[in-house]
C-alpha cells in the first residue's frame, strides 16, 4: 500500500507498541520489531555511547553489548568512528550504524520477525547488498515474518502471501 495505507501501524499494533482502536490482536511469543532504526540513537553522543543505550533498551546487559560492539563496527564499516557524536554523521552513516546496531542487538532466533521498512532505505548500493545478505539469514531464523516494504521485487520474490492495504482496508 501507499504511505498512510496502515502497513506499519499494523505492525506496530502486532509489536504490541500500539494499542488497536478496533478490534484484537492475539500473539503468541514475543515478536522482535525491526524498523525506525534511528529512533533512540542521541546524535550529542557518540556512535559507542548510542551502542550501550540501544543495547540496554533491547535488553543486553552490559557483557553482552560489549560482545557485541566488534559485530556492529565491523559489519558497518564505521570503525574510525566509534568515538564520534553521532551528529556529525552523514545520513548513510546514520543508515549503516542504526542498522547494524539494531541487527546485533536484538533476539537472533526471533519466532515471530516484524520488518518496517528495513530493505536498504537510505544506504548505498553496496551496504544494500549487506542488509539484504543480514535480514535474509535473520529471517530464515524466525518461524513467521511480516514485511512491509515498497521493494515490489523483493516481496513478489521471497513472500508466499501478500497483503495490499489501502487507508486501513484490505484490498486484496
Amino acid at each position: 500500500g501507499k504511505n498512510g495505507s496502515g502497513k506499519t501501524t499494523l505492525l506496530k499494533i502486532i509489536a504490541g507498541i500500539l494499542s488497536s482502536s478496533t478490534g484484537t490482536v492475539e500473539v503468541d511469543s514475543e515478536p522482535v520489531y525491526l524498523g525506525g532504526f534511528s529512533s533512540g540513537i542521541n546524535k550529542n553522543l557518540t556512535m559507542l555511547d548510542n551502542i550501550y543505550i540501544i543495547g540496554t533498551l533491547n535488553g543486553l546487559s552490559k557483557n553482552e553489548i560489549e560482545n557485541k560492539i566488534n559485530q556492529i563496527v565491523e559489519f558497518s564499516e564505521l570503525e574510525d568512528f566509534l568515538n564520534v557524536p553521532v551528529y556529525k554523521f552523514s545520513t548513510g552513516m546514520i543508515s549503516r550504524f542504526s542498522f547494524a546496531t539494531m541487527i546485533f542487538t536484538l533476539p537472533e532466533s526471533p519466532e515471530i520477525l516484524l520488518l518496517d521498512e528495513v530493505l536498504g532505505a537510505g544506504a548505498d548500493a553496496s551496504f544494500k547488498d549487506k542488509i539484504y545478505i543480514k535480514i535474509n539469514d535473520y529471517i530464515k531464523s524466525a518461524k513467521l515474518v511480516l514485511i512491509v516494504s515498497h521493494n515490489s521485487n523483493y516481496i513478489l520474490n521471497n513472500c508466499s502471501k501478500i497483503i495490499w492495504l489501502d487507508k486501513g482496508e484490505v484490498k486484496e
